[in-house]
């Protein structure tokens, strides 16, 4: 999350409004005693409260994709994205559905398209929409496909099955870098894991292909802004109003707060 922070410091420089960071403290992890041998661990955060943050963010997922069940999943693969967008252009891509039937038209066969439905809570919101039934199982086989993302920068994407989650990362100005990790339930055949990581791709080459067009499209002249769809644009709304409230906080939290530009107040 550091890195996202860091991408709206320097997104800001030239533009405002200037971002100021709070780092977390340090944590007692393995990884941390690896370059801080001999460190005095009594003056580092406990990572049992940062998961205890993290659980309470996640509570009721299980609940809410049962009889699926995650805790049968092994790590299979990582493969990772480079893709010549904003962060942020990536993540409303994600959380936005009208494209779906233009960019994706081979994933619109396995989504009941006229059923998905966009939910949003305090930091996370859900997509989610029941799978066609085709005679062959399709590659996603029966049941429900359930998008979650976690802000700012993790989504969570939960098929029979299946877990694959993605992290997305600032990677300069206008460039991200997306990482998938893919989970598997214990016995699923090579040959479905192989279909599945082969329809994912082609449908991450349908995204990428969209998510820098409208990189393009923002840096024209020709672009204002344009009003959200109620229908479609939820959770994109939600993503960006989330955003707007960690940058306002970042500035008016620490210190004293630089001059707002017009139409902008501290709260």
């Amino acid at each position: 999350q550091i890195s996202v922070a860091k991408s709206w410091q320097a997104e800001s420089v030239k533009t405002g409004p200037k971002v100021q960071i709070l780092e977390p403290r340090p944590m007692n992890t393995a990884t941390r005693m690896r370059f801080h041998p001999g460190e005095d661990k009594s003056a580092l955060a406990s990572p049992y409260d940062e998961a205890v943050t993290l659980a309470a963010t996640l509570d009721g997922i299980a609940e809410r994709i049962s009889p699926q069940d995650l805790t049968g999943v092994r790590f299979h693969s990582r493969v990772e994205y480079a893709v010549a967008c904003d962060w942020k252009v990536y993540v409303d891509n994600f959380l936005e559905g009208y494209h779906l039937p233009l960019v994706h038209p081979e994933l619109c066969k396995t989504l009941d398209v006229s059923a998905y439905v966009t939910e949003t809570f305090e930091r996370v919101s859900l997509q989610h929409s029941p799978i066609r039934e085709t005679p062959d199982g399709g590659v996603y086989g029966e049941g429900d496909a359930f998008y979650y993302f976690v802000f700012p920068n993790v989504m969570l994407n939960i098929l029979p099955g299946r877990l694959q989650t993605n992290v997305v990362l600032p990677d300069g100005t206008g460039r991200c870098r997306v990482l998938f990790d893919f989970f598997y339930a214990d016995g699923t055949a090579p040959e479905q894991i192989a279909g599945d990581l082969a329809f994912s791709d082609a449908v991450q080459q349908e995204d990428i292909e969209i998510c820098e067009a409208v990189q393009r499209g923002l840096a024209s002249r020709g672009y204002d802004r344009g009003r959200f769809s109620v229908e479609c644009e939820a959770g994109v709304h939600h993503f960006q109003a989330l955003l707007k409230r960690a940058v306002a906080d970042g500035i008016w939290n620490t210190g004293d707060p630089p001059a707002a530009p017009p139409g902008l107040r501290p709260a």
